[in-house]
């Protein structure tokens, strides 16, 4: 029990040593003190502090905050984890797709090698095996980009197909070949169905590469309802 000036007149046994600055604080309310809170009420003449033993919630305050930082470890570490398996699966599924692509398209990229070496060692044709190797490497791309708009629906567009013979044709001209094209692709088709004319067409090409002088390609595409 302390006087209005905060100095002690009776203290019980058990009490801490206590500053004056630290009693007046209690008037306005609890006063942290490590593991205890020092609080006070006032009575005629004085106060009357008393200590409040908090070891065991600061305790559990200790424990709970190192929960905390532990879980939030743990979850920056599952979430790295979590980041790793995605990424190595966007990994993979490129892998498939570039393995997909090269396999199927495999004839032509030995040929277009071919024709390459035969550069070096043929520089008199050589303006002519770039003109074909314009063409395959048109196929080859445009082919990889049909299996790659078919991963995300088995229908696209018909105008696909129109950009893959287009393209085709204007390689063709690198060639000195003369080329007509007349179509009219709209709406959409079966994946299938356009890599079976683009092949079709492809085959056509490359059997008559070496001794073609023109090509007049008509396409008219019916989609689905």
């Amino acid at each position: 029990i302390v006087d209005e000036d905060f100095q002690p007149h009776y203290v019980s046994g058990g009490a801490l040593p206590l500053l004056e600055a630290d009693i007046a604080k209690t008037q306005t309310g609890a006063v942290h003190m490590e593991n205890t809170l020092l609080r006070s009420t006032p009575i005629h003449a004085g106060r009357v502090v008393w200590q409040d033993d908090i070891t065991v919630q600061n305790t559990l305050r200790q424990q709970l905050q190192d929960t905390r930082e532990q879980m939030s470890e743990e979850n920056t570490l599952l979430q790295a984890e979590v980041e790793l398996t995605e990424h190595k699966a966007r990994v993979d599924e490129q892998n498939r797709l570039y393995d997909r692509i090269a396999q199927e398209v495999a004839p032509q990229l030995i040929r277009a090698e071919e024709m390459m070496q035969r550069v070096s060692a043929e520089p008199e044709k050589a303006r002519g095996l770039m003109a074909k190797i314009c063409v395959l490497g048109c196929y080859i791309k445009r082919r990889g980009n049909l299996l790659l708009l078919g991963e995300d629906s088995s229908m696209i567009p018909a105008k696909e197909l129109e950009y893959c013979i287009r393209e085709s044709l204007e390689n063709l001209r690198l060639g000195q070949v003369f080329t007509s094209f007349n179509c009219n692709c709209e709406g959409k088709l079966p994946l299938e169905h356009i890599v079976a004319v683009y092949d079709f067409y492809e085959t056509m090409v490359e059997r008559l590469l070496d001794d073609i002088t023109a090509m007049i390609c008509l396409l008219y595409t019916s989609p689905s309802p």
